[in-house]
């Protein structure tokens, strides 16, 4: 069954489990009696997907299929991106692997990108297939690995015939009066450890990674309240009555906030 997401991410048909995951830019399926999760590396957001569940907190199953979506990419993240997966996965490449350990160009939904195929030399002696393609809306990037090689090219094989990329749901567009100047502020937003929305009904929500301990030692999950924009001034009304207002500035996929003591916080656009 599907494990830590809403119903509207995973839902059971029959025999299988469909899956959305970035406000529905990725829809594919897998067996009915698979893990799904999620997993926050940094400000990405990946959707897990495995035969069995992981068997210790954060971590993963030997045999697992991770996905991701990094929204609104430029050239210059294009570059970053490549640049840190393909020198992460040269580190674990045996260069007597079979296919070779050499990236091929693919296309996917009409779309270009490349995937790299390779063997980390491991206890486990697993095989990889990373892929990345490139769409008008981000980088869809996925990753498999197992000791069993057959399930990685059947999976990859799969993937590439059956799951689908469309546009990402975009939040609603009507705002009201009072959040009309943080218009391009609206949306999802990931931090290196908490993801903010600022909803078009005027609510404020800091959701974060791992539950957090309060002053006065209780645990929150979400620190909510709602929103006025007046210029680039967001004033924050949080749910026991304190307030703050923070600075905002859109640079591209990247939203800039600065609280009262002038810290700035870098938070990446997430599709939700």
């Amino acid at each position: 069954m599907a494990q830590g997401l809403p119903p509207a991410v995973a839902q059971r048909q029959e025999a299988f489990l469909q899956f959305e995951h970035a406000a529905g830019m990725i829809a594919g399926r897998v067996p009915a009696e698979w893990y799904v999760g999620e997993q926050v590396v940094g400000r990405e957001v990946r959707l897990v997907l495995a035969p069995h569940p992981p068997d210790r907190r954060d971590g993963l199953p030997v045999t697992h299929i991770w996905l991701t979506v990094h929204a609104g990419i430029t050239d210059v993240d294009l570059s970053e991106v490549l640049r840190r997966r393909r020198a992460s996965t040269k580190r674990s490449e045996d260069p007597m692997d079979e296919p070779a350990s050499s990236s091929v160009p693919i296309r996917w939904n009409g779309f270009p990108g490349e995937k790299l195929v390779y063997r980390s030399l491991s206890p486990e002696d697993l095989r990889h297939v990373w892929t990345m393609v490139e769409t008008p809306w981000g980088l869809c990037e996925w990753h498999l690995e197992s000791p069993d090689a057959q399930w990685v090219r059947s999976w990859q094989a799969t993937i590439e015939r059956d799951w689908r990329v469309r546009p990402p749901r975009r939040p609603a567009s009507e705002l009201g009066p009072a959040q009309e100047a943080a218009r391009a502020a609206i949306g999802s937003w990931k931090g290196s450890n908490y993801r903010l929305r600022l909803l078009s009904t005027g609510r404020f929500e800091l959701v974060w990674d791992r539950r957090r301990l309060t002053e006065a030692g209780s645990y929150e999950e979400v620190l909510a309240g709602s929103f006025e924009a007046e210029g680039d001034v967001l004033r924050v009304t949080f749910e026991d009555g304190s307030r703050r207002n923070y600075r905002w500035r859109r640079a591209g996929a990247w939203l800039l906030l600065t609280d009262h003591d002038g810290r700035t916080a870098q938070l990446r656009l997430l599709y939700e």
